[in-house]
């Protein structure tokens, strides 16, 4: 358990620091970032962000976008759960399609597409939520 709290905030760093760099542009198609050092590393290692899963500081462009990151993902997941709960009481018959609906938003999977609120496509098979 100890290795565990001393080994997080080192990975957290390590993803927060395996932005694109400078050099990398042409490789990477992705415009290059530069984050305050000081204030990152303060940050992460005084514990401010232990409630934050490692993956959060991938490609991030610092601490604010991080925070943005899992403020957004709160909220969507929320709003999902609960329309999904909204139309298991009403229709039971669209529990798998409502679990689809939850899912794709934890997978990297892009095959799953969302033209409407309560309208899903997958494969191009679109079903009423």
């Amino acid at each position: 358990m100890k290795e565990k709290v001393t080994m997080s905030p080192a990975r957290k760093v390590m993803l927060l620091l395996g932005q694109p760099l400078h050099v990398d542009n042409h490789i990477v198609c992705m415009s290059t970032m530069y984050i305050s050092l000081i204030e990152t590393l303060t940050e992460v290692f005084d514990g401010k962000h232990d409630n934050v899963s490692e993956q959060s500081f991938y490609m991030m462009d610092g601490i604010e976008d991080v925070e943005a990151k899992v403020q957004h993902y709160k909220n969507n997941v929320y709003l999902k759960i609960k329309s999904a709960c909204i139309t298991l009481i009403t229709s039971p018959k669209l529990i798998i399609l409502q679990w689809i609906y939850i899912a794709m938003h934890f997978t990297s999977n892009h095959t799953y597409k969302v033209r409407h609120p309560m309208l899903i496509c997958y494969r191009n098979n679109c079903f009423k939520l």
